[in-house]
Order: C-alpha cells, then sequence, then structure tokens
C-alpha cells in the first residue's frame, strides 16, 4: 500500500488489491482488459495502482457476480445512473422466479416421462418380456 503525495489517497499495488479482495491478479487483469475495472493511477514502470474507490467498485463487482449476473450486466449497473439496491435485488428476484419456472418446467417434463416408463415397464413385466431402457 502507498499513499500518493500529491493527493494524499492510499494506493493499492495489483497484488495488494487481489489479497484484500480474494481474487486473482489475473482476474483484476481481465477486469481491466474489459473495461470493467480500470486502475485509478500507473506508476512511472507501468505497474497498475488502485485507489479506494476503485476497490469499493470491485466489492460491487463481486456482489453483482455472486448473485449471478454477468460481468457484462455488471458493468451496465454500475454505470447506470439510476443505479440502486433496489432495482438490484428486484432484477434478482426476477431472475430467481424465472429460473424456478423453468425449474418446474423440467420437473414436470421428467416427471411425466417417469409416469409413462413406469407404465410402460409394468405392461412389459405381466407380458414377461424384459424391459430394457
Amino acid at each position: 500500500m502507498r499513499r500518493d503525495r500529491s493527493r494524499a489517497e492510499v494506493m493499492y499495488r495489483v497484488g495488494e488489491l487481489a489479497a484484500l479482495a480474494r481474487v486473482s491478479v489475473r482476474t483484476l487483469h481481465h477486469y481491466e482488459a474489459i473495461g470493467l475495472l480500470v486502475p485509478s493511477a500507473r506508476t512511472e514502470a507501468g505497474h497498475r495502482m488502485y485507489a479506494a474507490s476503485d476497490l469499493s467498485r470491485l466489492t460491487r463487482i463481486k456482489a453483482l457476480t455472486a448473485l449471478g449476473f454477468s460481468l457484462d450486466e455488471a458493468r451496465r449497473c454500475l454505470s447506470d445512473e439510476a443505479y440502486s439496491p433496489l432495482r438490484l435485488v428486484e432484477a434478482h428476484l426476477e431472475r430467481a422466479r424465472e429460473s424456478l419456472d423453468e425449474q418446474r418446467q423440467l420437473w414436470s417434463g421428467w416427471s411425466a416421462c417417469a409416469t409413462i416408463c413406469s407404465s410402460a415397464a409394468t405392461r412389459r413385466s405381466s407380458s414377461s418380456k424384459r424391459w430394457r431402457c
């Protein structure tokens, strides 16, 4: 951790930020490559330096991805002027409802399949033919 003399702000090197946020250095490099998290500064040697605001943004990125948002969706959330935690929770609830609907449809289909297989197996066993799935 270093202090930027011109701004008296705490700055983190890439490895320090990775350790603080519990992500890999490679993840931070990837986030920079896709424009999701760009370092606030670079040293004269070109090393990435991150400010406290970058750590805060990274924390929000991790929270969004933990909720199932893609990196592109996380970028859109973070760049949206109207971004709010309530909108985020509402979006997550909508995703969960859609997922439940899909699971219900799958369960219904597999349940019907099991019923058909069970019925066919019963018919075959009563006619003494061997059942093969």
